[in-house]
C-alpha cells in the first residue's frame, strides 16, 4: 500500500496500466466498495460471503466484520459508527461497531418479492445525502424483474426509513453512480451503460441516454464518477480474459483510459477513488463461478495511484 500511495501508474512494456493486489480476501462477491476518509480507510462487502471489510491504508490491517444477512450494497451516514445497509431483503440502518440493528426495517415495497435468492445489490448515496439508491438483483429466477429504490429519511428524530421505486422491471442493478443532477445505471444482461437526469430521489425517464455498450463477453458491473465526471466502470469479463476498469467519457461513449489487473482475475465488480489525495483506484472483485485454479487471487481487492482525482463519498443524512 505504502508503494501504491507514494508511486504513480506504472506501465509494462506494452503500455498498460496495471494495478496491485493489496487484499488477498478471496471474498465469493466482493462489491460496493467505499472510501471513509475520516478513518483513511476503505470498505467492501462479500454479498455471498455474508461479511463487510475494512481496510486500513495506514496500516494495512483489515478487519472482517461478519453479517446475519447478505449486504448487497451499503452506505455511511452523518452520525458515527452507524450505516444504511441494503441486505437482502429491505433497508435498515445498522450500528456496525455494536453489530446490532437500529430502527426498523424502511418502509416501502418489498423489494424481492420472489424471494430469495433474488436479492438487493448495488447501491450508492446521491450527492445531497437526502436518499440512498439501491436496486435488486433478480437472483436468475425465471420471469423476475426487480427495481431500484430511493430510500430517505423521515425526520422527527426517530431516523424512520422509507423507500419507492424509481426503476422499474429490470434484472441486475450495477453502475449506480452520481455526477451532480445525473445518475449512471446498467441493467447488466443489456451490457449498455445509461443516464438519466436525476433530482430528489427521482428520475427523468424521458432523459435517457445510452452512452456506452460493451461489446464482449460479460457486463459492466460496478462503477464511480471522478472529479472531472468521467465514469469509471468494472468490467466484469466471465473469465474471458483479465478483468479491467473503463475511464468513460460520458459526452461521447469514448473509453479514454483503462486499468487493468496485474493477473488472471477476471470478474472485476466495483471501484472507488480513495487516499489522502483521493487519487487511488480501489477495485473489488469476485471468485464466484471462477476456476480458482486460472484465477487464484479472484475475491480481492487491487488498487493503483492515477493522474486522475475521486469525488468524496457522500453520507446519508441522519
Amino acid at each position: 500500500l505504502k508503494e501504491i500511495f507514494l508511486e504513480g501508474s506504472k506501465e509494462t512494456e506494452s503500455g498498460e496500466i496495471r494495478a496491485s493486489l493489496v487484499a488477498d480476501t478471496s471474498c465469493i462477491l466482493g462489491e460496493c466498495i467505499l472510501w471513509e476518509k475520516t478513518a483513511q480507510c476503505v470498505w467492501w462487502t462479500d454479498i455471498d460471503g455474508r461479511a463487510l471489510f475494512r481496510m486500513s491504508t495506514e496500516t494495512g490491517d483489515i478487519e472482517k466484520i461478519n453479517m446475519p444477512k447478505m449486504v448487497g450494497g451499503f452506505c455511511f451516514t452523518t452520525q458515527p459508527n452507524i450505516l444504511l445497509l441494503g441486505w437482502e431483503d429491505g433497508f435498515q440502518l445498522y450500528d456496525w461497531v455494536k453489530q446490532e440493528p437500529v430502527g426498523d426495517y424502511s418502509k416501502g415495497p418489498c423489494v424481492n418479492p420472489a424471494g430469495l435468492p433474488s436479492r438487493l445489490n448495488d447501491g450508492r448515496c446521491d450527492p445531497t445525502g437526502d436518499y440512498f439508491v439501491c436496486g435488486a438483483f433478480y437472483g436468475n429466477l425465471p420471469n423476475c424483474k426487480v427495481n431500484v429504490y430511493a430510500v430517505t429519511c423521515n425526520d422527527g428524530g426517530q431516523n424512520k426509513l422509507s423507500h419507492q421505486p424509481i426503476l422499474e422491471n429490470i434484472q441486475i442493478t450495477n453502475s449506480l453512480a452520481f455526477d451532480q443532477d445525473k445518475m449512471f445505471f446498467c441493467d447488466s444482461p443489456t451490457k449498455r451503460i445509461r443516464v438519466f437526469d436525476y433530482q430528489n430521489g427521482q428520475i427523468a425517464q424521458t432523459s435517457m441516454k445510452e452512452i456506452y455498450t460493451w461489446p464482449g463477453v460479460g457486463f459492466p458491473d460496478g462503477s464511480c464518477v471522478d472529479s472531472e465526471g468521467f465514469l469509471w466502470s468494472c468490467i466484469w469479463r466471465q473469465g474471458d480474459g483479465p478483468g479491467k476498469v473503463q475511464r468513460i467519457d460520458p459526452s461521447t461513449g469514448e473509453v479514454v483510459f483503462v486499468v487493468h489487473m496485474p493477473d488472471t482475475t477476471s470478474r472485476c465488480t466495483c471501484c472507488c477513488f480513495g487516499g489522502p489525495e483521493l487519487d487511488i483506484l480501489f477495485v473489488s472483485t469476485a471468485s464466484i463461478e471462477s476456476d480458482l485454479v486460472l484465477e487464484p487471487k479472484a475475491g480481492g481487492v487491487y488498487a493503483v495511484k492515477l493522474p486522475f482525482t475521486g469525488k468524496p463519498e457522500s453520507h446519508f443524512k441522519l
